[in-house]
């Protein structure tokens, strides 16, 4: 994986999670984070942080086992995210 793309991944990531650790609506069990990107362009020797940049999506998914916050933090949401991060930041996780 190359640094420019690992470094679209960890934006899009750190964007969800600032998202998802200020809502208090639900809590989420047995999601996923879907990761696509555009191979070709990682090919291209003169590809830009731009072009790099508009070809990944980064997504939550699978919302089959959502349950009511009561205005709380998902806690467990966030631990996974964080330790995500910091796995593909290379840093150890707590």
């Amino acid at each position: 994986m190359t640094q420019a793309l690992l470094s679209v991944f960890l934006g899009r990531l750190k964007a969800i999670q600032e998202m998802y650790s200020n809502q208090r609506v639900f809590h989420i069990f047995g999601s996923s984070i879907l990761f696509v990107y555009d191979a070709s362009i990682l090919l291209e020797s003169t590809a830009s942080s731009e072009a790099i940049d508009s070809s990944v999506v980064v997504k939550m998914i699978d919302f089959a086992h959502v349950h009511p916050a009561n205005e709380q933090p998902d806690q467990n949401y966030n631990f996974g995210l964080a330790n995500l991060i910091k796995t593909l930041e290379g840093t150890p996780s707590a």
